[in-house]
């Protein structure tokens, strides 16, 4: 039946499927989402060919990508099935996908592990672009909950444009779960790090001051500023 989905059946944009499949669960997971949570990998490309977001988070800031790349479950047809994103997020994914397996096999400790992860993230802030980060917040929102250590996170943070892109999509897309979680990730960094006062007030003006009204922010923001860090 969800051959009957695929663009090439003749569906109009007037039949609003892009809408329909935009829809979520009470938990904001959407039609993809739900099929990889169940399994359903015969379902992917369907779904994805009949505009589902393969990128849009759930209220747990997992998005259908994200959730079975931390399964470490069949990445491979979210990743071929994705027409969004570009090489560069396929190898940032493929790439955390190892280091999230690596832990599962109880290899999260030591010296070799936080280099493999100073290495992932100096990569991913380096070719992270404001311009195009819609469909790359999810990757960084879970690299930012498994980074092993405070430096490597606060690394990851301070890269041009990931706090401003990541208030937006919290904003954009609902999400007061992930400005929550933004918040208390810059007050954890701001308080580990190893500056003078000076220093730190500017780190903190780095992480906060970022221009929401280019995303069209309302007074919404004000419920996850850095008090709740």
């Amino acid at each position: 039946a969800l051959e009957a989905l695929r663009p090439s059946r003749g569906w109009l944009a007037s039949a609003g499927l892009q809408e329909a499949f935009a829809a979520t669960d009470s938990q904001r997971r959407s039609a993809l989402r739900l099929a990889v949570d169940g399994r359903q990998w015969a379902c992917i490309r369907p779904l994805t060919e009949a505009r589902c977001d393969p990128h849009a988070m759930a209220d747990d800031l997992r998005s259908p990508i994200t959730a079975a790349l931390e399964g470490g479950e069949q990445l491979d047809i979210l990743l071929a099935a994705d027409g969004q994103s570009g090489s560069d997020f396929k190898r940032f994914a493929q790439a955390l996908c190892q280091l999230l397996a690596d832990a599962r096999a109880g290899l999260a400790g030591g010296p070799d592990v936080v280099k493999r992860w100073e290495v992932f993230v100096a990569d991913l802030a380096q070719n992270f672009r404001l311009q195009s980060a819609g469909s790359s917040c999810d990757i960084v929102v879970l690299a930012l909950e498994h980074c092993p250590t405070g430096k490597v996170r606060r690394k990851l943070l301070c890269a041009n444009g990931v706090c401003v892109a990541l208030w937006r999509v919290s904003l954009s897309q609902n999400l007061p779960g992930l400005a929550k979680k933004l918040a208390v990730w810059i007050g954890l960094s701001i308080n580990s790090a190893t500056a003078c006062c000076q220093e730190r007030t500017s780190l903190r003006r780095q992480l906060l001051d970022a221009p929401l009204h280019e995303a069209g922010a309302t007074d919404a923001a004000a419920g996850a500023g850095p008090g709740d860090a």
